[in-house]
Order: C-alpha cells, then structure tokens, then sequence
C-alpha cells in the first residue's frame, strides 16, 4: 500500500515537470522568435512597402507581450502546484489499518462449498467480491456424502447431476466477475471431510461458505467442523431468517411441477 501511494506521487510530479518544461520552453520560443510581418499584398490595393517594424520610443522601458506574460504566469503557477504537491505530507495510515489491508490483498485462493441453494450462490458472490481486487482463484467445491454402507466408487447419477448444476450456476457468477474459476466435485463419507481434503490439496488461503437460515446459536454440523478444523480463515454467511426459505432456481421449477400435478 505504501508502495502504490509512493508510485502515484511520483507519477504526479512527472507530469508536473512535463508540463512545466513544455511552458518553459514555449515561453522562451515565444522570447526569441522575432516579428513576422505578411508580404501578401491585398488584391484590392496596390502594394506599398512593408512598414518597418514598431520602434520603442523609451529606449530604457521593455516591451511586454501578452502571450509571453500568459505563458510566464502559467508557468508560475504550475511550479508552485509542483512545489506544493513534493512537499505535501500525506496522511499517515495507522498500522492496524495497514495490516488489515495486507491480509486482505494476501488472499489468492478462495474456496467456496456449493449446494443448490441460493444460499450458496450469494457465497459464491461474496467471495468473489473478497478477492476480485486481487484476482483471486475462485474454488468451487460440491462434496457427495456417500453413506457408509456403499463403497466410495459406487455412482450415484442423482446427486451428481445435481452436483453439476450448482457447479454451473456458480461459475457462471465467477465468470461474471473474470475471475479464474476452478470446479471440484469430489466424494466423501462427510461434506466437511471433503471440504478441509479440498482445502489442504489446494492450499487454499480462506474459505467462504453459507450457513442456513435457521442458523441462531452456535456453529453446528458442517460449519462447526470446518471452523474447528480449517487450517485457513473461515468466513460464514448467514443469510437472514425470511418468511421463506431461499430456494434456487431447479427447486422452484420443481415446486411449480408438483403444485401442476396436485392441481390436475
């Protein structure tokens, strides 16, 4: 941060001194160029001799031109912003603010669990926000809990086309932002299991996950497990209690198909 604020000023006096030398050196040219006088004759007159040039009659008073005093008060004016902007001292920023700044923009690696919920998107959409100042790489990881009584290879095509349509949504929202977006779609016998797997493999610096709206006291469940565990910063997001549950956009299809059915 100091660096940057550093580099602004610098580039300030720069173009502070290429303005000023271009002044500079058009007031000289404007000094130094002599009088031109046309030799075209009016097409209307006949042509007389050319006048000589104006004679001061004061010989010891000099003889102002407006274009030379504009350029000189120009000049002027521009070296004094020029004095006035070196020897400004910016205002100091504390230490913690500059910490804090820091440990924000240190964040190149964001992992995000998804889930067919709106929710989850708006997590989705928070993390990219968190790390679009710094093009972060967005990790969007969906978790299949297989039971214990089935083996880890046994397909499971529902929950997986599930799992590919909160997957597509989400990047949808990380491309929106030009962001590098990575998807993960993994199996484990916990999503928190799979969560802190994902996180250890890819490093990753913080991870963004949503909490339900029923979420009042405490951490439970997967969210408590995460926190406890994580090895990364942790940030929660949990939507305010409505009069309805934030459903995604396949969950009202749904709905709108069984409410069809019922009323046929």
């Amino acid at each position: 941060m100091c660096n940057d604020l550093f580099r602004q000023k610098r580039n300030h006096e720069r173009l502070f001194i290429m303005v000023s030398v271009t002044i500079f050196l058009l007031l000289v040219m404007s000094t130094l160029m002599p009088p031109t006088v046309s030799d075209a004759a009016s097409p209307y007159q006949p042509a007389s001799p050319t006048p000589p040039p104006p004679v001061n009659s004061h010989p010891g008073q000099a003889i102002f031109n407006p274009i030379g005093i504009g350029l000189a008060l120009s000049f002027i004016i521009l070296m004094l912003n020029l004095f006035r902007w070196m020897f400004r001292v910016p205002p100091q920023m504390p230490y913690t603010v500059a910490k804090a700044r820091q440990s924000i923009a240190a964040i190149r690696k964001i992992l995000v669990p998804t889930r067919e919920e709106v929710a989850s998107e708006r997590a989705v959409e928070l993390a990219c926000r968190l790390g679009e100042a710094q093009q972060a790489e967005i990790i969007l990881t969906y978790v299949i809990e297989v039971p214990y009584t089935l083996s880890m290879d046994t397909p499971l095509p529902s929950a997986e086309a599930k799992a590919q349509e909160a997957i597509r949504t989400a990047r949808f929202i990380v491309e929106q932002h030009g962001l590098q977006v990575k998807p993960k779609l993994i199996h484990h016998r916990t999503v928190w299991g799979g969560i802190l797997a994902v996180a250890r493999e890819e490093l990753v610096d913080a991870i963004v996950m949503s909490v339900h709206s029923g979420f009042m006291e405490g951490v439970s469940g997967t969210a408590n497990e995460v926190v406890k565990r994580a090895e990364c910063e942790v940030i929660l997001d949990r939507v305010p209690p409505r009069t309805a549950p934030l459903r995604s956009n396949h969950q009202v299809a749904e709905l709108v198909k069984v409410e069809r059915e019922i009323s046929i």
